[in-house]
């Protein structure tokens, strides 16, 4: 099985609250940032963790955008 690390794939930016999510440091996330942030490829791979990791678990995405 080939082992992907998260730090190759995760901007730097976002570890913080990488740690704070494993913590259960909080219930939501309100994540900012503009185009190019990295926004959703830190959730695309942190809510299926959480979800592979906690089966009893669901999740609820809200994409609010602003012009």
């Amino acid at each position: 099985m080939t082992t992907i690390r998260l730090s190759n794939i995760v901007a730097q930016s976002f570890w913080g609250v990488h740690q704070d999510i494993k913590r259960h440091g909080h219930t939501y996330y309100w994540m900012k940032g503009g185009c190019g942030s990295t926004k959703s490829s830190f959730v695309s791979t942190e809510i299926p963790q959480l979800l592979i990791q906690n089966p009893d678990c669901h999740a609820v995405v809200q994409i609010c955008l602003q012009k």
